[in-house]
């Protein structure tokens, strides 16, 4: 088959070229510049180009000859012998007929019926060689073929030869009259024929090459929905109309190509407790409706839950029902205990998107993805594969808590992009909080330096005054000058203590008499000169310190005399007074001043590194606004694109959905008593009160869910301030506390204050006439369900799973709203549905149909096909209640092709 997915489960696309001529027809070659040489072409040419043009299917429709059926059939098996690749093109024998009238009939046969067969029933026709044409009419001619199990088409209606060129009404009128008659094939656009437009008749528009030469082939062609080609399943594709056929020259592309759509290819369970024992129970999905269909007890439903465990969609499922889907995913020890697994159980699944597949194994407790050959942990499911699963208790839970669809709401729109945006801006929030609390506390410690620095600038002050500052200065001059007399005294004191040790040693060493009795007279002569003139000199110096000694003795008397000391008293005097006022003053120490002066300069130093803090609290101010700024607008885009969804399901259906932004008050109050940790009833009257008839009257939540001004958004501001201001009086005084506490000993509450996004409330109405609604509560219960069927069959292009959507439905429902939707959606989406119902699998012409059997301890699909296949058809009228009449209702006109 050509298809850019190899193996598509149940009915597909076949692309069919259904009017070829071969040179079998003598006017063959007509089209081509070179007839004699294009009769030569050999079946093997023929067949050929049909692959090169990736046809599926031909209708080998000569004129009045079945010649060349059998030469195609083996030539076509000789080209899979040679080549096993090769894709097989079916051959489906058929003959077009000159009609008496010259209208041209298609007749087509199955792919399998012997040529002498068909050659019998063209005997029935009535031909006449020598007019070459039939004696009997165009219906007489169809009844003929339609009897024989045939399909017949009036060929090119609306040209030259063809039914509605014809001036004969009557002929036209008994063509249209034929029950079984299902298509024409048609070259233009449309039939503009008011015989048949009177008719009313929904017959299938088809498109050939009508070709005569071997380029031609293909040129045009119809696309045909089959399981396997057949001419039962032709029937039934041309009977199902536009979801049958598709001609070439309204609709581009291969609508196999399902690169754009996202499906279930198949799912495998092994070693279950009931399925997949002896050998894998496979099933696989049709990428458009799959129907599975069995008897009570037959494991249909439990194929479901295997979809929901491999691909982790319990937590969609609302409180009520998870514990049934966690009994059935225990794994049993004994067959008393609940659960459907043991501890071999492996389940395989292989979802398609954009083109690729994407392979998964859940076994023991752990789902697995493969990835370039190796298993590798599979993760984030739901977000990249939003299958959607329902159950008919499921469908009912919603239109009792219409809060669970507030995450089907969010999946029209890029609700997980917004998430992302809203952590990033709560995060951005966050951190810039804490910048400005850690800049609060440099703040603060700034201005605590500042106050050390003015008070030790006032202490310096009492330093600085006229006053002191003089008698300071005096002071510095006078220990100066004490200083340089000091040095004087230590001098001087160091020359006389000096002097009186000279003086002793001289009085000594003169008083010692030397020997020199024995030395020459000329010697003792100069010694006697030499000692005359030192002894001169001791006289002369012991006579100079004796005069000079007084003053030595009166140094001391003399040094205290000085006048630097005399003043050193009087400042000292000054200094006194001075240190009485700086006492006065706080001042204890009087040498605290350069003390001051030097933290002075170390707060001036330190102070320097705090010359921004004011700028950067400003800044951060700034950027805290405009971080609000940007949250309060993903507020407003979260209701903005919920409410534009709700309105566009308003447009259809007979359900109406009102969103009242910030409205869910439970669950609001649940959350916010969270955030200031105060759970139970207290403060009611300042979070959420209720009246004496139990109604909701006021309170924080309550005004957010009624803004009196109408403004939602502007109401959630002015709450958030209003709650972390701490002087505010609007609430009383106990809670004003028990905030203000919280603020003081954990600034992360007004964050989450702040950051706190109130629910939106949905609320459902059924309409019941024009203009007409009610409340959903006050439905009835097939009321219900088939609203909120309807309403989720429009959510999305993602596959939908439903198991068993009729329970608790009328026929009318049923027709009405699951049919219908299917048959509009299945076209952009995957629909699987599990049901007992055979309306639905009919009506909707299921692309798949699964029978579901539970035979020796285990649950067995016995068939799988599409609607064409007798197996399938049979189950339907054997297990499903009504299934023959629904078959008969939908094909009365093809019944005897249903027996």
């Amino acid at each position: 088959m050509n298809s850019t997915v190899k193996e598509i489960a149940g009915g597909k696309w076949w692309k069919v070229d259904f009017h070829v001529h071969t040179p079998a027809s003598m006017d063959y070659g007509k089209e081509s510049r070179e007839p004699e040489k294009e009769k030569q072409v050999t079946p093997k040419e023929f067949l050929l180009k049909a692959i090169e043009k990736n046809i599926d299917c031909l209708v080998i429709s000569d004129h009045n000859s079945f010649e060349w059926i059998d030469k195609l059939r083996e030539a076509m098996n000789e080209l899979i012998q040679d080549n096993s690749n090769i894709a097989p093109v079916i051959i489906f024998p058929a003959v077009e007929i000159n009609v008496m009238g010259n209208i041209h009939l298609l007749a087509i046969f199955n792919i399998d019926v012997e040529v002498r067969n068909l050659e019998r029933i063209f005997g029935q026709i009535g031909f006449d060689e020598k007019v070459l044409s039939t004696t009997k009419s165009m219906p007489e001619v169809m009844e003929i073929v339609i009897k024989n199990k045939g399909i017949a088409i009036p060929a090119h209606v609306d040209c030259p030869s063809g039914l509605f060129e014809t001036n004969s009404a009557s002929e036209i009128k008994g063509v249209l009259n034929v029950d079984e008659l299902l298509a024409f094939e048609v070259i233009g656009s449309e039939i503009n024929n008011q015989i048949y437009k009177d008719s009313k008749r929904k017959i299938s528009y088809v498109a050939g090459s009508d070709s005569h030469c071997i380029d031609a082939i293909g040129s045009r062609y119809t696309w045909v929905k089959m399981g396997k080609p057949s001419i039962e399943a032709m029937r039934l594709a041309l009977f199902d109309n536009i979801d049958g056929v598709l001609r070439s020259d309204f609709y581009e592309g291969n609508p196999n190509d399902l690169k754009n759509r996202m499906f279930l290819k198949y799912i495998e369970i092994k070693q279950a407790k009931y399925a997949g024992r002896r050998a894998p129970l496979h099933i696989d999905f049709s990428p458009w409706m799959t129907s599975i269909i069995g008897g009570r007890g037959t494991g249909k439903s439990s194929i479901i839950q295997f979809v929901r465990l491999i691909l982790d969609k319990k937590e969609e499922l609302p409180k009520a029902l998870q514990k049934e889907f966690d009994d059935f995913v225990n794994i049993s020890k004994n067959r008393t205990e609940l659960g459907m697994l043991t501890d071999s159980t492996e389940i395989r699944a292989c979802i398609v998107k954009d083109g690729l597949e994407y392979n998964f194994i859940w076994k023991n407790n752990e789902l697995y993805e493969m990835i370039g050959g190796e298993l590798e942990k599979a993760t984030g499911l739901s977000e990249r594969f939003p299958i959607r699963i329902f159950n008919q208790k499921q469908l009912f839970e919603m239109t009792k808590d219409a809060q669970l669809l507030l995450q089907y709401i969010d999946s029209q729109w890029d609700s997980i992009g917004w998430r992302k945006s809203l952590d990033s801006t709560k995060n951005k929030y966050v951190d810039c909080m804490i910048r400005i609390n850690n800049n609060n506390i440099k703040v603060n410690e700034k201005k605590r330096k500042e106050i050390a620095l003015r008070e030790i600038e006032n202490k310096i002050k009492v330093f600085e005054t006229e006053a002191t500052k003089k008698v300071l200065d005096s002071q510095k001059e006078i220990l100066i000058a004490e200083q340089q007399a000091k040095s004087v005294y230590r001098k001087y004191e160091d020359v006389i203590d000096k002097s009186i040790q000279l003086y002793k040693s001289v009085l000594e060493l003169s008083e010692n008499s030397l020997n020199i009795d024995k030395l020459d007279k000329e010697s003792k002569k100069e010694i006697d000169q030499w000692e005359s003139e030192i002894n001169t000199f001791i006289l002369n110096y012991k006579d100079a310190y004796e005069k000079n000694q007084v003053s030595f003795c009166q140094l001391d008397v003399w040094f205290s005399k000085l006048k630097v000391f005399k003043n050193k008293e009087e400042n000292q005097i000054e200094m006194n007074n001075i240190i009485n006022e700086l006492k006065e003053q706080g001042v204890d120490d009087i040498d605290i001043y350069p003390v001051l002066l030097k933290q002075k300069d170390d707060l001036l130093k330190e102070l320097e590194e705090y010359i921004r803090v004011e700028q950067i609290d400003e800044e951060l101010k700034q950027e805290r606004m405009t971080i609000l700024e940007e949250y309060y607008t993903l507020i407003q885009q979260r209701y903005e694109n919920r409410e534009r969804t709700v309105s566009s399901w308003n447009e259809a259906g007979n359900l109406r959905i009102t969103l009242l932004p910030m409205g869910n008050m439970e669950k609001n109050e649940e959350v916010f008593r969270n955030i200031i940790n105060k759970q139970g009833t207290t403060f009611s009257s300042d979070i959420l009160e209720r009246n004496k008839e139990e109604e909701y009257s006021g309170g924080i939540v309550f005004r957010l869910a009624n803004p009196e001004n109408g403004n939602y958004l502007e109401n959630y501001k002015a709450m958030c301030e209003e709650l972390t201001n701490r002087n505010s009086s609007t609430y009383g005084k106990k809670f004003r506390a028990h905030l203000n506490n919280l603020f003081e000993n954990d600034y992360s509450v007004e964050n989450e204050i702040y950051m706190w996004l109130p629910e939106d409330l949905v609320r459902l109405e059924l309409k019941t006439g024009r203009n007409k609604y009610i409340s959903i509560d006050a439905g009835s219960a097939g009321q219900r369900t088939s609203a909120i069927l309807t309403l989720l069959l429009q959510m999305s292009k993602e596959p939908i799973i439903i198991d068993q959507p009729e329970d608790d439905l009328d026929t009318k429902n049923i027709t009405d709203f699951i049919v219908k939707g299917i048959n509009e959606k299945k076209q952009s989406q995957q629909i699987i549905v599990v049901t007992h119902n055979p309306n639905i699998v009919v009506n909707t012409n299921s692309e798949q149909v699964i029978h579901m059997e539970f035979a020796g301890g285990e649950i067995n699909a016995s068939h799988s096909g599409a609607l064409q296949d007798f197996e399938i058809r049979d189950a339907i009228c054997d297990v499903m209640e009504g299934g023959r009449e629904a078959l008969e209702s939908r094909y009365y006109r093809i019944t005897k092709a249903l027996e």
